[in-house]
């Protein structure tokens, strides 16, 4: 019965020393990392996790092992991340649900750690917490991030990747090692604004008088009405209207939920713009009636770069509707209804433009003039 025991001890003492052998190599990187520096770091944990879960039942053995601290911090993890919803603004509190896992016959006091990445790849890190993981149980634990947090940090709309990493101890003591790490990809989605038109701010928003192609456009063409932003093509003539952003705006997310009107020789824009014409210019566009087409477009270098024309599916002169522009240094991406349609990896401005919206009559269209006034719906814009 000795020699059995001997054997057993044996047997553990050499997993152990060939699990620490690997390990070492990289066990200096675990400490004294912040929560962005954990994420680089690599997850060959994950290899021996099975290892460490099938030497569970060894436990009464490893006690005067090295490998006791190494096996009872594999019994702790991150299982699960959710959010009370998918879109925030940077008004609101985001708030998110971490599901902690002890397996551990001991409840275990130990660090959390939070950050999000923004569509350009930095990182929002945000202050830990410590945590008290009950035995043998899952911990629910709630974080938010405080609204002040973005009123002194710049704010890139678009998706949001949200990485936890879980700490025996505060990660920026020196001794710190990582016990878990999760991430999940495009997370949230955060907005700087929500532009709901209950008015039209003169701070925010210009409507110019001017001519675009057969269009007059005229500012008594934009207004509010039944709670939505309206820009009219008036019965019997060429006329419509425009609004432009006052400040230029830079990379982000940018998105309109919106009814066209029914006028099958006009054109609807939802686009960015900084002049000279043909320079800087990422276009959704659409024609004005019920079976109609869409059309994805870049302007830079004084041409058209890309272009694309679908048709769509739905009829958008009777429904509302959610179009976007995702623009970044890589990418202009283009989505209907939360859908991606079109992708240009190359070939488009990356300057700051004006976010602008127009609905008007172009030359290279019939011309064909509607007997009843028109209207195009905006109910809102975010960005």
């Amino acid at each position: 019965m000795i020699n059995k025991y001997i054997k057993i001890e044996m047997i553990i003492l050499l997993i152990s020393t060939l699990i620490i052998f690997n390990f070492n190599s990289y066990g200096n990187s675990l400490q004294n990392t912040t929560i962005n520096e954990a994420t680089k770091v690599s997850n060959r944990t994950n290899c021996f996790y099975p290892l460490i879960k099938e030497l569970d039942f060894l436990e009464i053995y490893t006690q005067l092992l090295p490998m006791k601290k190494l096996i009872n911090l594999y019994n702790y993890r991150i299982e699960e991340v959710n959010y009370h919803k998918n879109i925030y603004l940077i008004s609101d509190e985001i708030t998110t649900e971490v599901n902690l896992l002890n397996k551990n016959n001991k409840s275990k006091t130990l660090w959390l750690g939070y950050s999000l990445k923004d569509p350009l790849g930095n990182y929002l890190d945000f202050h830990g917490r410590e945590v008290i993981l009950n035995a043998r149980s899952q911990n629910l634990v709630r974080l938010s991030i405080e609204k002040k947090y973005f009123s002194t940090n710049p704010v890139i709309s678009g998706e949001y990747d949200a990485i936890f990493a879980l700490w025996d101890k505060n990660p920026m003591l020196e001794d710190a090692q990582r016990v878990s790490h999760y991430e999940k990809e495009n997370a949230i989605r955060i907005y700087s604004i929500l532009e709901t038109f209950d008015t039209l701010d003169s701070t925010q928003w210009f409507s110019r008088k001017g001519v675009l192609g057969r269009s007059s456009l005229t500012p008594e063409n934009v207004f509010i009405n039944d709670q939505f932003l309206n820009i009219k093509l008036s019965k019997n003539s060429y006329s419509g209207g425009e609004i432009r952003s006052l400040e230029t705006v830079h990379y982000g997310s940018y998105e309109i939920n919106m009814q066209l009107p029914e006028a099958p020789s006009s054109l609807t824009g939802f686009f960015l713009y900084k002049a000279p014409d043909y320079f800087h210019e990422i276009d959704i566009e659409i024609y004005n009636k019920k079976t109609t087409e869409i059309l994805f477009t870049t302007y830079a270098d004084g041409s058209v770069q890309n272009n694309t024309i679908l048709p769509l599916d739905f009829d958008p002169t009777s429904t509302f509707n959610t179009y976007r522009i995702d623009y970044y240094p890589h990418e202009v991406s283009f989505y209907v209804n939360n859908q991606l349609i079109e992708k240009f990896t190359d070939n488009f401005s990356k300057e700051p433009m004006y976010l602008m919206v127009n609905t008007w009559y172009p030359k290279w269209l019939k011309g064909l003039q509607q007997k009843n006034d028109q209207h195009l719906k905006i109910n809102w814009i975010r960005y």
